[in-house]
């Protein structure tokens, strides 16, 4: 599974044209450093998963279409934005996606990757007690999270997203009650075995 590695660079509503060519120059500067030391650097120097870009965190699926013209103006080529399973799976096994079609369009009409995050619990599947930021640990919820991340992957098959699987599972802020490699581990796997059932193509 593809896990970013592009440097991810804060986007908000208000931001103004001048700031994005600020940090544009500073991600220049930095795409020319690394260049630097990849053609002097040794050969034990991994390839980089995601292909040569730089890339911006968003927070919207729809509109927004001016801030998406000033991302795309300024030279980036990614974006990063959470996936979230609740807002698409609304009821026990029916998905909407009709947002995240939005988003996918408006990436591809301007020539923008989506890196997309399938994060966060479900209501739908939690145990007593827990929340949406509760890492899927028993199997009835892997399955569903599977299940949901399969089918989405396959939905957008074709669009060259980039999938990574839940959001910094190492933060507590993110892994209640508290972050588990071995619970990590189990979730990510199998979600990796139903999507690349889905869609083989995926790395």
């Amino acid at each position: 599974m593809s896990i970013k590695t592009s440097p991810v660079i804060f986007l908000t509503d208000s931001i103004a044209g001048a700031f994005l060519r600020s940090i544009l120059i500073i991600a220049l500067i930095a795409l020319i450093s690394n260049l630097s030391i990849a053609q002097t650097g040794s050969s034990e120097i991994p390839q980089p998963v995601i292909p040569g870009g730089v890339g911006i965190n968003i927070h919207f699926t729809t509109g927004h279409t001016q801030d998406l013209d000033m991302i795309a103006a300024a030279g980036f080529k990614f974006i990063l934005m959470d996936c979230i399973w609740s807002s698409i799976e609304t009821a026990r096994g029916t998905y909407d996606w009709l947002a995240y079609d939005q988003l996918i369009s408006n990436l591809n009409q301007r020539g923008l990757r989506a890196i997309l995050i399938l994060d966060y619990n479900n209501p739908l599947y939690l145990s007593p007690g827990a929340s949406v930021d509760t890492g899927p640990a028993d199997s009835t919820d892997i399955d569903a999270y599977c299940r949901w991340a399969a089918a989405t992957v396959k939905h957008f098959e074709g669009n060259h997203i980039i999938w990574e699987i839940w959001n910094e599972p190492n933060n507590g802020s993110f892994w209640k009650p508290s972050p588990s490699a071995a619970q990590y581990a189990t979730m990510a796997l199998a979600a990796c075995k139903a999507i690349r059932q889905a869609d083989p193509r995926q790395q």
